[in-house]
């Protein structure tokens, strides 16, 4: 099948991965994994119809309007650690750029954050232990679940601001199941090292802790975003160039961070679908990948 196909207008699509590789109990249900095979296909299909393009030179074609032609740009966001292992070796080997979004408190230890702990217990038998410990910590506003799916109840505390008790309310059922079961699911700082020295991956920013951004204070709004900032740039010796928005949907940052985002002189990458015809510095469109086989990647980067 050729590009034009495809039937794709053009502009540029940018695709949002995660995780390359097994999908571990730790991540089971967040629906951020790409099976290994499955992104290898799409790399074929893709490198085979189309121009790979950075981010620079994503931005730089938008500025030159009309874009003429379909182009694609990968990203990964928070640098889980099968980047390193599985997706960027065979970037490098087959010279696809990417850009890498990275949360600095994840770079720190390399552990599991709270959603990968509360991905844990449900895919391991302790939904209820969690609900009950949410019940106690919310009520009356908890929902009382009774499907008690990794899915379901992620997607439940993702769409719930109130963060800090939520990590309280997981990290209390988890220390008392679990005690200090770890395992290194990020990249590292010495993970990245690698990383940073090679022109062909652009590292962006992704905040400290993947904070929900609208529900924050501006205080902690601007400590999030400006931290991760200097942290990544004192770390990698790159200027930082681009932001990815935590989730990445329409309802998950505000006008107010994106104009942080602006007055950074920063370029702010979404993840609630599209295409980009124009540049806005403030919202470059991005598209989700996880699962799909061909014909159902060519149906969403049809819609």
């Amino acid at each position: 099948m050729s590009a034009p196909d495809l039937e794709l207008p053009d502009g540029v699509w940018i695709l949002l991965y995660h995780h390359v590789g097994e999908e571990s109990d730790w991540v089971k249900g967040q629906g951020v994994t790409t099976p290994f095979d499955r992104f290898v296909s799409h790399l074929d299909f893709l490198s085979e119809r189309f121009p790979m393009v950075s981010l620079d030179q994503a931005v730089n074609i938008l500025q030159q309007q009309p874009v003429r032609g379909v182009h694609v740009a990968l990203t990964f966001d928070d640098a889980f650690r099968s980047f390193g292992r599985t997706a960027y070796p065979e970037l490098r080997r087959r010279r696809i750029p990417a850009a890498l979004f990275v949360c600095t408190d994840f770079a720190a230890t390399g552990e599991p954050g709270w959603r990968n702990r509360l991905a844990y217990l449900c895919n391991t038998g302790r939904g209820a232990d969690v609900c009950e410990s949410l019940r106690a910590a919310f009520s009356p506003d908890f929902p009382g679940l009774t499907d008690l799916r990794p899915e379901t109840v992620l997607k439940w505390t993702k769409n719930h601001f109130r963060k800090t008790e939520i990590e309280s309310a997981v990290g209390n059922v988890f220390e008392r199941v679990y005690g200090n079961l770890t395992v290194p699911l990020y990249m590292s700082w010495s993970d990245l090292d690698e990383i940073r020295q090679d022109s062909l991956i652009e590292i962006g920013n992704h905040t400290q802790s993947h904070l929900m951004l609208v529900s924050a204070d501006p205080e902690d709004e601007q400590a999030e975003i400006h931290g991760a900032q200097r942290k990544l740039e004192q770390k990698t010796g790159r200027t930082i160039r681009y932001f990815a928005y935590p989730y990445g949907g329409p309802n998950h940052y505000s006008d107010r961070t994106r104009q942080t985002i602006r007055d950074m002189n920063l370029i702010g990458l979404s993840a609630h679908g599209g295409f980009n015809r124009a540049l806005d510095p403030s919202d470059l469109k991005r598209v989700t990948i996880t699962q799909q086989d061909i014909p159902e990647l060519i149906q969403k980067l049809r819609t």
